[in-house]
């Protein structure tokens, strides 16, 4: 539902997934045994077992019927899978104790609440990750070429010179993303190689560019929704053209309102400040850190507004010979 990148130390592949491992939520049952725990939920299944109700179809003989069975279905028109319940004369909807529809507890917990008994934890319940950021990933991804390399370390690389150990490589690109064809980036690399300058520079050169864009007297106005209309084709599509190549297509009316406002040095003082290459890092002791919790459809929460510097204070804590891992994570 949401990607987000997430840097790895390692000095292996294995290493940097092991440090991932302890992450994953156990949507596919694979989740290592060790960071998992039991959700015990038999007080809510017998609970509901013995004290709740089920909604029912009741015919004029007593039979029990589901609301969902077929035979009350009817169908709306064309419309592949469009239906609606339909009730023959004398049938009617009534609530009936749990423990007269269902044979058993056990038969009740699956099909109210999709658990099994347990063997192992004596209880209806399942086995989850409390620590889960994440369901899978992959190195590179949406964002393969993320880590930029100093130029000395560009030139043996094209050189094919890189002393064993110091390989540089790049990961596999997500479904809608091209492969990395950017000598200069890699999805992998020692702490030495990363050219930590260009990056943390790389926030204050963006804005410059935003502010420059925005600010260009030839760029091409765009006059807000209520004036959309009133545009010819061309001036529409000169106006998108215009800001697709200079990222400004997303801009809300607050990062407008900060470009106009400000001068160019103001706005490089606010928002110009060293920005962390990625959302989320593992650090040597295994703790997760992140810019805020990550959700569903992009969702976040708890934000931590000292990301940037603690990530950097990481960064450049590590040894030089430390090998950092660039996975775009998926939850």
């Amino acid at each position: 539902m949401s990607h987000f990148t997430v840097l790895v130390t390692g000095d292996e592949y294995e290493d940097a997934e092991a440090m991932l491992a302890q992450f994953q939520e156990n949507n596919m049952g694979d989740c290592p045994a060790e960071y998992l725990e039991f959700e015990d939920e038999t007080k809510e299944v017998q609970d509901g077992y013995v004290n709740g109700t089920i909604g029912v179809i009741r015919a004029p003989d007593g039979s029990i019927y589901s609301r969902s069975d077929k035979m009350f279905q009817q169908k709306i028109g064309n419309t592949r899978n469009s239906f609606h319940q339909v009730y023959p004369e004398g049938y009617e909807e009534v609530d009936i104790p749990n423990r007269e529809y269902f044979d058993t507890e056990a038969e009740y917990a699956w099909d109210c609440h999709g658990l099994k008994w347990n063997e192992e934890h004596e209880g209806y319940g399942y086995l989850h990750n409390p620590n889960t950021q994440w369901d899978w990933y992959s190195l590179g991804g949406r964002w393969t070429g993320a880590l930029r390399l100093k130029p000395e370390v560009v030139i043996a690389r094209e050189a094919d010179a890189l002393p064993a150990g110091q390989e540089v490589a790049d990961g596999r690109p997500g479904i809608m993303t091209a492969p990395n064809t950017r000598i200069e980036r890699a999805d992998t690399c020692l702490v030495s190689q990363l050219d930590i300058e260009w990056h943390k520079e790389d926030a204050r050169r963006a804005a410059g560019e935003t502010w420059d864009a925005w600010n260009n007297p030839d760029r091409p106005a765009n006059p807000g929704r209520d004036g959309w209309g009133r545009l010819s084709e061309k001036e529409r599509q000169e106006i998108m053209d215009y800001e697709r190549k200079h990222g400004l297509f997303f801009l809300t009316q607050d990062d407008q309102d900060r470009l106009e406002s400000n001068t160019r040095e103001a706005y490089l003082e606010l928002f110009g400040a060293p920005k962390a290459i990625t959302y989320a890092f593992i650090d040597l002791e295994g703790k997760w850190n992140e810019r805020a919790h990550m959700g569903w459809f992009g969702v976040t929460w708890d934000e931590n507004t000292d990301f940037d510097v603690e990530f950097w204070r990481w960064i450049e804590s590590l040894p030089d010979d430390t090998r950092v891992w660039c996975f775009d994570c998926h939850i």
